[in-house]
């Protein structure tokens, strides 16, 4: 794990040697409920779904790089297949910025804008 504080971000660079994600399969770890595990894999780190029977997974990636976008950041994967995965969080640094929300939402009802 590396953490760098930049002039205008803070970078999170967490790195494994899982043996990576081939590039084939990238498109889909963005998926909800997908996952590039392989079905036989036997793991207790993932809960079951009571009414199908299936493990649950498949939320986190797309969690995390929704929670990123909407801080102002950003979530980007690099793999190596048969070596790793670097996954970079980019966050901006306090001060200025807001939330990432759309025009229509920043104004309050009383027509108040939510910037400081």
């Amino acid at each position: 794990v590396v953490i760098v504080k930049g002039d205008e971000d803070v970078t999170i660079k967490v790195a494994d040697r899982g043996g990576g994600i081939p590039r084939s399969k990238m498109v889909n770890v963005w998926k909800f409920a997908h996952s590039t595990a392989k079905e036989d894999e036997q793991s207790s780190d993932f809960g079951v779904d009571e009414t199908t029977g299936t493990k649950i997974r498949g939320f986190g990636l797309p969690l995390a790089r929704i929670y990123a976008r909407y801080l102002g950041g950003e979530l980007t994967l690099k793999s190596m297949e048969g070596y790793g995965l670097d996954a970079y969080l980019h966050l901006p640094r306090l001060g200025d910025s807001c939330e990432n929300l759309p025009l229509e939402v920043r104004f309050s009802p009383g027509e108040l804008n939510s910037n400081p």
